[in-house]
């Protein structure tokens, strides 16, 4: 067992972690970062895994976030496929699963989430999957493979939240016949108003995805593996694996037994620090304080991770940033881009801005709180006023008596 000291250490793998050593190098030229990734791979972005990477568009090394060499350049340690076991606050350390302890000045934690389980009868049978991680979706090209290799091409995907959406879509896309389990009368939810739900709906079905709404998996059935998805409703689904994507939550093992706050999440102010002045937190796993909400916001988008990442980065070196920006993120919906400004959290209801009843899109969902001013904006196809949907959310612009100005496609959005 080792014993040593190390100016920074990043815990995580993804894009939270590496956009912290990169501001880091930017402000510290010398001071010394070990990054410990529980994957083997170096950190990567995991939005195309359930997309470009689940269709074989994109391959293994257009994901990671940076080259090895820039890590080797920057004296960056990379330690891949070890964990961090445990946080000894009051020493300033960390122990590895090597045993090998770490002690630390300053300590970010980007520890991302796990999926949710999904928490039936049968759960644990083979051909049950969560996507997460590059193996999670190496694991779906076999079971992909294998099911056009017997001809029936079946597959279910068991939640119509943003993950759900982009994996069924994309099955649909190689090929799969696929049917999507959905508690609630349309996609999207907890993200979305009524009216983007039917349009992601009807753009899913145009792929030739069977969704079945309003009702619940409740168990999966099989002679020695997943044959079978049984619902609420009495009714099950033939299938040839499942695809479970009803939640993530983060991994509160290595937080227990420490004084770091956390609800569901890790708490921590705009400068990305947390109730520990040598720790900080970013990405998932964090839900960092914004100004323009006055609220702790979490948020498990590519974005978000790289600029929360950033902003600990620079605070970390001594520099000063806080968290000030729009939350935002894209997807895609058989070849649709949406764009998503806001937290949907805080609306009490919806203006539609173009006409939501067309299948190309050209439409955007204006979500507003119980006070008149926006929360959140769903572009679906537009691209001509992405700038003033992103200004009308960051100044949480008032629609009191605005409301048919707003709606109307052909007149100009309000000005600040």
């Amino acid at each position: 067992m080792d014993r040593i000291h190390v100016k920074y250490v990043l815990v995580g793998g993804g894009a939270a972690s590496s956009a912290c050593a990169e501001a880091i190098r930017e402000l510290d030229k010398t001071g010394s970062i070990l990054l410990v990734a529980q994957e083997i791979s170096r950190p990567y972005d995991r939005t195309p895994l359930s997309k470009g990477y689940l269709r074989r568009e994109t391959q293994k090394r257009d994901l990671v976030t940076q080259q090895v060499e820039w890590f080797t350049n920057n004296q960056v340690e990379l330690r891949t496929g070890r964990r961090v076991t445990q946080i000894d606050v009051p020493r300033n350390a960390v122990l590895l699963d090597t045993g090998d302890e770490v002690f630390y000045d300053q300590l970010l934690l980007a520890i991302g989430t796990v999926p949710k389980p999904i928490g039936v009868i049968g759960a644990s049978l083979p051909n049950t999957f969560y996507l997460k991680t590059i193996t999670d979706a190496d694991r779906l090209h076999h079971a992909i493979e294998i099911s056009r290799s017997v001809g029936s091409n079946r597959a279910c995907v068991v939640g119509a939240g943003l993950l759900g959406v982009e994996v069924a879509a994309s099955l649909a896309k190689v090929g799969m016949n696929v049917d999507l389990v959905q508690a609630y009368a349309t996609p999207w939810p907890k993200l979305g108003g009524e009216q983007t739900g039917a349009f992601i709906a009807r753009r899913l079905k145009a792929l030739g995805v069977r969704i079945h709404s309003n009702v619940r998996a409740v168990g999966l059935e099989g002679d020695g593996r997943v044959q079978r998805v049984k619902l609420s409703d009495h009714s099950t689904i033939p299938t040839d694996f499942v695809v479970a994507a009803v939640g993530a939550q983060i991994q509160r093992d290595l937080l227990r037994s420490t004084p770091i706050a956390a609800e569901k999440v890790i708490l921590t102010d705009e400068r990305g620090q947390t109730n520990i002045p040598s720790i900080y937190a970013a990405g998932d796993c964090a839900a960092i304080y914004d100004r323009m909400f006055g609220k702790h916001r979490s948020a498990t988008h590519w974005e978000h991770a790289r600029h929360t990442g950033r902003i600990c980065g620079i605070n970390m070196a001594g520099g000063e940033a806080r968290y000030d920006s729009v939350t935002h993120f894209t997807t895609e919906i058989a070849g649709l881009v949406v764009n998503v400004w806001g937290e949907g959290r805080f609306v009490d209801h919806r203006l539609i801005r173009g006409n939501a009843l067309s299948d190309e899109g050209g439409f955007a969902e204006i979500g507003v709180s119980t006070d008149g001013r926006i929360s959140q904006i769903i572009a679906i196809g537009r691209d001509n006023e992405h700038c003033r949907y992103r200004d009308l959310v960051r100044y949480r612009y008032n629609v009191i008596g605005k409301e048919e100005q707003i709606k109307d496609p052909s007149a100009a959005l309000p000005e600040d």
